[in-house]
């Protein structure tokens, strides 16, 4: 693949952003104001309904912040807020969410692994999306960390960090060290998960993604149409995880010449993005751009 063309699909292929919301079901099973409102928040944020999530997320920390500074449910309600903003690309009130929460739990006698990994991880997905790589992979380490000694080495939520390292060292031009780790993600998911799991998705989306990178087209495509099944039955044909698997194969069908294809799926990823994260999302001008190209192209 010629530099030029490499370049195009980093900038179309930029990595979905993905931050770990906390909380267990056990958490919120009382009936209180808080529980209500984290119940609502969690729900929206599963479904990738994030405009609407957001009025539930700041009541449930406005809540929240009326149980004390050591209460876990402060921690929770700030995270999931910090992830939210997150995945609507503001990212300074996410850092200041994440920052936060991260905060919250250290003042805890006995803060939990898990949930101090999901803390770091967030913060190193900060440094990542802003490019700053370095920062991002130290993060990711020692969220990793955090999470093998809370839950052992094979705990199935280890492919997250490893997924996150391997996006650094994708953005970082690494591909073959980028797609070993991928490669780890997808093999951990795909032994302790069901092959429907949504998680799965996610990772068939990434090892995609770093073979596009490579040109190796033949190797993506499966793994994309597979990831795009499994999310649309999953999480609905609406959500914004389904928007990244069609985004992606959309500029896979393009870089193999199949340009109705492509405008297809291109149009059909930012129809959802624009309902899902509103009209300004960073990942929306992506589409537009993706589009303008192929239109552009085309001669229209």
């Amino acid at each position: 693949m010629d530099i030029a063309r490499r370049s195009s699909l980093q900038r179309t292929l930029r990595a979905v952003l993905l931050a770990l919301w906390l909380g267990s079901p056990a958490m919120w099973a009382a009936d209180g104001p808080w529980e209500k409102a984290q119940r609502e928040c969690d729900r929206l944020l599963e479904e990738g309904q994030y405009l609407a999530a957001e009025s539930f997320c700041r009541q449930a920390l406005s809540e929240a912040e009326q149980f004390g500074a050591l209460d876990p449910r402060l921690a929770t309600s700030q995270n999931n807020l910090g992830a939210l903003y997150l995945r609507l690309g503001r990212l300074s009130e996410a850092e200041s969410f994440f920052q936060r929460a991260l905060e919250t739990m250290q003042k805890q006698a006995n803060p939990d692994g898990a949930e101090l990994a999901a803390a770091w991880n967030n913060l190193g997905e900060i440094c990542r999306t802003r490019g700053q790589l370095t920062e991002a992979k130290s993060h990711f380490r020692r969220a990793m960390a955090h999470r093998q000694e809370a839950r052992g080495e094979q705990d199935p939520g280890i492919a997250v960090y490893l997924n996150n390292i391997a996006k650094v060292l994708l953005q970082q031009g690494k591909y073959p060290e980028s797609a070993e780790r991928f490669r780890e993600a997808l093999s951990i998911r795909q032994s302790q998960l069901p092959p429907e799991d949504p998680r799965v998705a996610s990772s068939l989306t990434n090892l995609a993604e770093v073979y596009t990178f490579q040109g190796l087209y033949s190797q993506a495509e499966p793994l994309y149409r597979r990831s795009l099944a499994i999310r649309e039955k999953a999480l609905g044909p609406d959500h914004s995880d389904v928007a990244n698997s069609l985004a992606g194969l959309g500029v896979l069908r393009r870089a193999v010449g199949d340009l109705a294809e492509a405008r297809l799926l291109l149009e059909r990823s930012l129809k959802i993005r624009k309902v899902a994260l509103g009209a300004e999302h960073p990942q929306v001008a992506v589409n537009l751009n993706s589009l303008a190209g192929l239109y552009n192209y085309e001669g229209q």
